[in-house]
């Protein structure tokens, strides 16, 4: 995707992708071709807060960048005007340029990329239907840095698709910078990235895993208004995606409640999902080798599923793999049910020096993992109490076999 730009007011270069149609910026003496991917490179990024207002507009304008997601445009019952996604994606390419340069986002920022990402997240199914190619990402936990090191290695948004599973913020070193960029991005590129609801976006989890004081800290008097708006997008992140109708992708895995793909795009998942009920157990279940069957998740929501539960539900809806993400694992990959079923971890070093990986997937589902290292300090012991106060805010309450 490319557009035209004074020499003046350009200083890096990217590849032309002649497959995608862009528009044309102000055709003035000297004109060069730009990348708009390159948006999202760092270096590229710090550059940016130097274009003019109509270079900015123009990258902004271009092909791709009219990103609608599901909104209506044009008529008088619109949902959005073009005009108004102009001015809206204006303002988001400004904010990304700071953000990508090493700036903080205001409260007022925050505010009005939550109001713009949750315009997207609210019209989306329960289940997101998306076609591969696309790079499934695992939990995040609040660590900016491992999701620039993805874009790194795996491409720039628009440029390329991705799919992320939930537990964004977590206890890390940045939990708001990461969940801007992540709604922020969603905002700008709605049909480029999908983001699941994974266990700690909910409002409980928040407050003990630090989402809570962390915009308490930043925005001072303003972090209530921060943290509710940052919830409210919680409240309709999708629960799970498939892609090219082969692979099942969600936070955590299965409940017993739902059997089929058509069962859970009839649950209601707006709002908090509570401690009960299919919504939550879909976010705290996890696969285990050595069960057969439902079997309950000692002091937690969700159950343990064995095997047989994971090959029934492929079968049942005519899939061959399931995706999701939520326990840590050191390899920040791995195998389980015979290979039906695949957790990916993309945090690293957040204990025992794990690595973090991604999964990318081509046009035809073939499957490749990049794995990569940060270095920085693993979580505190910090981490462990809250996981322990997390454990009484979820308490059991259910028999050892579900209903």
């Amino acid at each position: 995707m490319s557009i035209r730009l004074h020499a003046k007011e350009r200083s890096c270069k990217g590849p032309m992708d002649e497959s995608q149609r862009g528009i044309e910026g102000p055709l003035l003496q000297g004109i060069v071709l730009v990348n708009v991917a390159e948006m999202l490179s760092p270096r590229c990024a710090m550059q940016l807060s130097h274009w003019s207002r109509s270079a900015r507009l123009a990258v902004a304008s271009a092909g791709q960048h009219l990103d609608l997601g599901n909104g209506c445009v044009s008529g008088k019952k619109t949902c959005i005007t073009w005009r108004q996604r102009l001015l809206e994606m204006e303002v988001q390419s400004q904010l990304l340029t700071k953000l990508l340069s090493g700036g903080s986002s205001t409260k007022d920022e925050c505010k009005r990329v939550c109001t713009d990402a949750a315009r997207h997240l609210r019209r989306e199914e329960n289940i997101v239907a998306l076609a591969a190619p696309v790079v499934v990402v695992g939990s995040l936990r609040g660590e900016p840095q491992d999701l620039l090191t993805i874009f790194e290695i795996s491409g720039p948004v628009p440029e390329t698709s991705y799919l992320f599973l939930g537990d964004y913020t977590v206890s890390g070193p940045d939990p708001c910078g990461t969940l801007v960029l992540l709604l922020l991005l969603k905002a700008r590129f709605p049909s480029r990235v999908t983001l699941l609801r994974g266990r700690h976006e909910q409002r409980q989890m928040t407050q003990v895993y630090g989402l809570h004081d962390a915009c308490m800290r930043q925005f001072r008097s303003g972090g209530a208004e921060v943290w509710e708006a940052f919830c409210q997008c919680f409240d309709h992140m999708p629960i799970a995606a498939v892609v090219n109708e082969k692979i099942f992708c969600v936070h955590s895995g299965l409940a017993p409640e739902v059997e089929t793909l058509e069962g859970l795009r009839h649950l209601d998942r707006h709002g908090d999902y509570g401690h009960e009920g299919p919504i939550a157990d879909m976010l705290w279940s996890d696969p285990a080798e050595d069960v057969e069957g439902w079997g309950a998740a000692p002091k937690s929501c969700g159950y343990w599923f064995g095997e047989d539960i994971t090959t029934a539900f492929l079968k049942a809806n005519n899939l061959e793999l399931m995706v999701r993400s939520k326990q840590l694992v050191v390899d920040g990959f791995a195998e389980l049910h015979g290979g039906k079923c695949i957790t990916v971890f993309s945090s690293s070093n957040v204990s025992f020096g794990n690595q973090a990986a991604v999964l990318h997937l081509d046009e035809d589902c073939n499957r490749t993992v990049q794995t990569f290292r940060e270095a920085k300090q693993p979580e505190s012991e910090c981490f462990l109490l809250q996981g322990m106060m997390a454990d009484r805010l979820c308490p059991e309450t259910r028999p050892h076999t579900p209903k």
